[in-house]
């Protein structure tokens, strides 16, 4: 979508790369969330996902956000992780306590000391069964030991 940011009396706007500004420079920070014509914002209100074209805001009930793949947000809502897409509908409810971002093709997340697999989409890979899931590189190779019972199944 050739979209770039700019600056005035240090906050954020956004515009095209030929210099039309498509925003007022308003925001705190901003993140293109690539090429999806969309933005992630933070004003003095807090989070937001920001259709560039049309001005559309959706407000994030968070205290932090970060990008999840291609079409997912990581949220912390009061200590605990959950998943928007970019339309702000919950994926995974904020109720885990840790959410990893991208460890080889799957993501752990874990609550009350049981831990689990995501997919990139936000798909259960493998459910909430592990003692502890850690990654591992060997030679090379980026793989995961999920931990059960002492026993270690390597994926």
């Amino acid at each position: 979508m050739n979209l770039d940011y700019y600056h005035r009396n240090g906050k954020t706007g956004i515009r095209t790369r030929g210099g039309c500004h498509l925003t007022k420079a308003c925001w705190e920070e901003a993140w293109l969330l690539g090429d999806s014509g969309r933005a992630l914002v933070r004003d003095n209100e807090g989070y937001a996902l920001l259709h560039v074209r049309n001005g559309h805001l959706v407000r994030l009930d968070c205290d932090r956000v970060s990008p999840y793949g291609d079409t997912l947000l990581r949220i912390r809502r009061n200590g605990k992780y959950g998943l928007v897409d970019f339309e702000g509908q919950t994926v995974v409810t904020a109720k885990y306590d840790v959410l990893t971002n991208h460890h080889t093709q799957f993501n752990i997340i874990g609550r009350k000391g049981r831990y689990g697999l995501l997919n990139r989409q936000g798909g259960w890979a493998q459910p909430l069964r592990f003692d502890a899931i850690l990654p591992v590189n060997q030679r090379g190779n980026e793989r995961l030991a999920c931990i059960r019972c002492h026993k270690v199944r390597f994926l």
